[in-house]
C-alpha cells in the first residue's frame, strides 16, 4: 500500500518535470491494458505509477485549457462575477481575486485550443487575479470594493505567465497552482449588488476586528498572517525575520495550528459525548466539520491542506475504529494533496510540510510514550533536533539559504506560539463569529505577545546571518542526505559528528565560475539587470524594478539566482540611472549581497558615471563611455558601458535615445558582437546609424510580457534583421545567457528549463 501510494504521487511529479506535453488519454490506455497482469508487484506498481501521470497530465492540461488566451489583453471586456478576496498592498494598489459568474460571457477569449479534443474539459475556469490601482479606484461606481460584493469591471486580461530564470519561484506555476485562470488590471466598474457569501464574508469580518484592535501596523500584518493566512500582508522585513531566524511555518497558518485546532475540538467534542452518551462517529464527524471550517476561514494553504488531508483520514478511520499506521495517514494525505492539486508540489511549502513531517514521523517512531516531564522534554527537544536539520536540507535545497539560528528561535517559538497566541487567537475568532466584543481584548493580548516574541526574533536575525547554499551536484546532494539520514535515525549508532561532516559540504557550497565569460540577461519583466560572470569577478549591471509591498527583482530574481550560482559576493554594481525599472532592486541587492565596488546614482553614489576602465579578474574590462554631456534627460544620462573578453566586445547602452545614440558614434565605439536593446527596444532608439555603426550580431531585449508601451516596437526589430542580428527577447525566451569561449552559445530559459505549462 505504501509503495502504491508513493508510486501516485511520483507519477505526478514525473509529469510536472517533462517539457512537452503528451496524451494523457494514451497513457491512461496502456495502464488499463497493464491491468490483467497487475498481480506482479512491478506491474502493479508501474499502474499506479501511469495512473499519476496521467491524471498530472490531464489536470495541467485541463487548466492550460481555460486560460484566457492572448488576444484578450487587445479587446477590453467587461466581466460580473463576486470578489473573493482583496488584499491591500498600500501605496494605492490592491489585488482582487475575482471570481467571475458561470454564465458571465467570457468564452470568446479563453484559449480553449490548449486541448486538443477536450470537449470534456470545454468550460472556462473563472478566477482571476484583478490589479486595482487608485486612480482607476476612483472612477469605480459603488462602495468601497470589499469581500462578497458583485461587480462589473472593465478589464484588460492576459494568460497567467511570469518571469523565467534558472532556479528562481515559478511566479506562472504559482499562479496555476491557485487555479488562476488570467491577471489583468480594472479600468472601470460598477457595483452590481451583494451577495451571499460565507467564507469570504468571514474572513473579511474577522480581519476587520483585528485592525480595529489599535495595534501597530506590524503587529496587524502579523495577525492577519497567523489568523487567516493572509500572508501577502507581511512586509519584506518581516520576511526577513522570519526566513533568518527559521520560523517562517510558524507565524503563517501551519499544519501545527490545524493539528490544534482539531485535536481541541476532539478533546472537547470527547468530554461531551461522555456527558450526552454521543456514538463515536457523531464524535469524529463534528470534530471534523469544525477541522475543516477552520482551514476554510485560515485560506486552504498548502500547509493547511496537509493538515486538513491528514485530521480527515484519522478521524474518518476512527469513525471505522480501524487501526492505521501514522505513517501510512501521512502517505495518504501525501496522496491526496498531490492528487487534488499537481502545480502545488511545486511549491516550497510541498516539500516543507511532507519532509519534515516523515522526517519527524521516521525519528520518533520507536520512541516510548512519553511517561513522565522528563521523556516529554526529551522528546521535545528531540523533535526541534529532527525539525531543524530536516529544515536545513530542504529550505537549503528550496529557498536556497539557511538559518543558523533556527533552532535557538523555534525552542521559544514554538511553545509561545502553540500554547498561548494560538488559542488565543482562536478564541478571538470565535467570539468574533460570533459578533462578540470580547474579541478584541484576545486580539490584544495575542498582538502583545507577538510583539514581545518579535522583538527575540528580530534580536536573533540580527545576530547570525543567512547562509546562502547553491543547489548542489549529485555527489554533495547525496552526501548532504546520508549526513541528515545519520542525524535524524542513527543515535546512538554512529556519532553525531559523522552525520555533520557529510552535511558540511552543502553548507560550505561549491565554486560554480565559469571558465569563460557568462553573460546573463536576466528576466525581470518590464526593466534591465544583467550579470556578468568570469573566473574571479563578477559585475551586475542595474537591479530590475520594485513595487512597495509587491514585487522586488532583487530580493525575488537577482540574488536567488546569483545564490544558486554560488556567489557570495559582488565585485562590481553598476546602476545605468534612477528610473524605477533599472535601480527599483538596488536596495535589496545591497542589503543581501556584499557589494565591493559600484557606480550609482544617489543616494549610493560611489565612483559615478564618468568615463575610466576597470580591468576585472578574469580577463574582462569594463569601460563607461561618455557623451552624456550636454544631455539633461535621465535615460540619454545613463552609464553606458561596453564590456571586452578577448575579442569579444558587449556595448551594455541603458536607456539611451537617438541623441546620445549620435554622441556614441561620434565616439567611434565601432562594431560590437552582442548588444542590449537600448531603452528595451523603444522606438526612440535603436537609430538606423546607431545600428549601421554598431553592427551587432545578436541582440538581446529585456522588456516585459504584453508590455503597455509596446516594446520592442516593430520598426526597431525589422531594422535589426535587416542587418542580420539575431533578436533574443526576455518577454519570450525567459532569461538569456550568452557565453564567450570559442564562439558565442545561447541558452534560453524557457528552452533550457522547459515546462509543460510553458509556451
Amino acid at each position: 500500500m505504501n509503495l502504491a501510494l508513493l508510486a501516485v504521487c511520483l507519477g505526478v511529479l514525473a509529469v510536472l518535470q517533462q517539457p512537452a506535453p503528451m496524451s494523457w488519454q494514451l497513457i491512461l490506455l496502456l495502464m488499463l491494458l497493464l491491468l490483467p497482469v497487475s498481480r506482479v508487484l512491478q506491474v502493479r506498481l508501474l499502474c499506479f505509477f501511469l495512473f499519476g501521470w496521467s491524471w498530472g497530465q490531464a489536470t495541467v492540461q485541463f487548466q492550460q485549457a481555460q486560460q484566457v488566451s492572448d488576444e484578450a489583453y487587445l479587446t477590453p471586456r467587461q466581466v460580473c462575477g463576486v470578489v473573493a478576496e482583496v488584499a491591500d498592498y498600500g501605496s494605492g494598489y490592491r489585488r482582487l481575486i475575482f471570481d467571475v459568474d458561470p454564465a458571465d460571457d467570457t468564452r470568446a477569449f479563453v484559449g480553449s485550443d490548449a486541448l486538443s479534443g477536450a470537449g470534456l474539459f470545454s468550460f472556462p475556469q473563472h478566477r482571476y487575479y484583478l490589479s486595482l490601482y487608485e486612480q482607476a479606484a476612483q472612477t469605480l461606481r459603488g462602495p468601497e470594493v470589499s469581500p462578497g460584493q458583485r461587480w462589473c469591471f472593465d478589464v484588460r486580461l492576459r494568460r497567467p505567465r511570469g518571469t523565467v530564470n534558472p532556479g528562481v519561484f515559478d511566479y506562472q506555476a504559482w499562479l496555476m497552482s491557485g487555479a488562476v485562470a488570467g491577471t489583468g488590471s480594472v479600468r472601470a466598474g460598477y457595483f452590481a449588488g451583494a451577495t451571499t457569501c460565507v467564507t469570504a464574508c468571514l474572513r473579511a469580518a474577522v480581519l476587520a476586528r483585528i485592525q480595529q484592535s489599535n495595534l501597530s501596523a506590524d503587529s496587524t500584518r502579523l495577525l492577519a498572517a497567523l489568523t487567516l493566512g493572509m500572508s501577502q500582508y507581511l512586509t519584506a522585513d518581516q520576511w526577513s525575520v522570519l526566513s533568518a531566524t527559521g520560523t517562517n511555518h510558524l507565524l503563517i497558518i501551519s499544519g501545527l495550528h490545524v493539528g490544534i485546532v482539531a485535536g481541541l475540538s476532539l478533546l472537547l467534542m470527547t468530554r461531551l459525548a461522555s456527558l450526552w452518551q454521543l456514538p463515536a462517529w457523531l464524535v469524529s464527524l463534528i470534530t471534523l466539520a469544525l477541522t475543516l471550517s477552520y482551514g476554510a476561514l485560515a485560506g486552504l494553504g498548502l500547509p493547511v491542506q496537509r493538515a486538513l488531508w491528514m485530521a480527515a483520514v484519522s478521524l474518518l478511520l476512527l469513525m471505522s475504529a480501524r487501526v492505521v499506521p501514522v505513517f501510512r495517514v501521512c502517505l495518504l494525505a501525501l496522496t491526496l494533496v498531490t492528487l487534488s492539486n499537481p502545480m502545488g508540489t511545486l511549491m516550497p511549502g510541498y516539500v516543507l510540510s511532507f519532509g519534515i513531517v516523515l522526517a519527524l514521523l521516521a525519528a520518533l517512531s520507536n520512541s516510548m510514550v512519553p511517561a513522565g516531564i522528563g521523556t516529554r522534554v526529551q522528546q521535545g527537544l528531540t523533535s526541534q533536533w529532527v525539525a531543524f536539520i530536516a529544515g536545513l536540507l530542504l529550505v537549503g535545497l528550496t529557498i536556497g539559504q539557511v538559518s543558523l539560528t533556527g533552532l535557538l528561535a523555534n525552542l521559544l517559538a514554538i511553545p509561545l506560539v502553540s500554547l498561548l497566541i494560538v488559542p488565543l487567537l482562536l478564541l478571538g475568532q470565535i467570539c468574533s463569529l460570533l459578533q462578540l466584543p470580547v474579541d478584541i481584548f484576545a486580539y490584544r493580548i495575542a498582538g502583545w505577545m507577538l510583539e514581545a516574541g518579535w522583538q527575540w526574533l528580530a534580536w536573533l536575525a540580527g545576530t547570525a546571518p543567512q547562509l546562502p547554499v547553491s543547489w548542489p551536484g549529485p555527489l554533495v546532494l547525496c552526501l548532504a542526505i546520508a549526513g541528515a539520514t545519520v542525524i535524524i535515525l542513527g543515535r546512538g549508532l554512529y556519532p553525531l559528528f559523522s552525520g555533520l561532516v557529510l552535511f558540511l559540504p552543502l553548507l560550505v557550497g561549491q565554486t560554480m565560475a565559469p571558465e569563460s565569460l557568462r553573460l546573463t540577461v536576466l528576466d525581470v519583466g518590464q526593466g534591465l539587470s544583467i550579470l556578468a560572470e568570469t573566473d574571479g569577478s563578477t559585475l551586475l549591471y542595474d537591479t530590475g524594478p520594485a513595487f512597495e509591498g509587491r514585487f522586488d527583482a532583487g530580493r525575488q530574481i537577482i540574488v536567488p539566482v546569483m545564490r544558486g550560482k554560488g556567489i557570495r559576493q559582488l565585485d562590481t554594481l553598476i546602476v545605468s540611472h534612477g528610473d524605477l525599472d533599472h535601480a527599483g532592486g538596488e536596495n535589496a541587492v545591497r542589503e543581501m549581497m556584499p557589494v565591493l565596488s559600484s557606480v550609482s546614482p544617489a543616494p549610493f553614489v560611489a565612483d559615478g558615471c564618468s568615463p575610466s576602465s576597470r580591468h576585472l579578474a578574469g580577463g574582462l574590462t569594463a569601460t563607461i563611455l561618455g557623451g552624456s554631456e550636454g544631455l539633461v534627460d535621465d535615460n540619454n544620462r545613463s552609464c553606458v558601458v561596453l564590456l571586452e573578453y578577448r575579442h569579444y566586445r558587449i556595448l551594455i547602452p541603458g536607456d539611451i535615445e537617438a541623441a546620445r545614440e549620435q554622441a556614441l558614434v561620434r565616439q567611434q565605439v565601432g562594431r560590437v558582437d552582442v548588444l542590449i536593446a537600448p531603452h528595451h527596444g523603444s522606438r526612440s532608439s535603436s537609430t538606423q546609424m546607431f545600428l549601421n555603426h554598431t553592427l551587432p550580431d545578436i541582440t538581446v531585449v529585456s522588456a516585459g510580457y504584453l508590455n503597455r508601451f509596446g516594446h520592442p516596437h516593430q520598426e526597431v526589430t525589422d531594422r535589426l534583421k535587416a542587418r542580420g542580428s539575431k533578436i533574443y527577447n526576455t518577454a519570450i525566451h525567459g532569461a538569456v545567457t550568452l557565453t564567450f569561449a570559442d564562439d558565442i552559445s545561447v541558452v534560453t530559459a524557457r528552452q533550457s528549463h522547459r515546462r509543460l505549462w510553458y509556451d
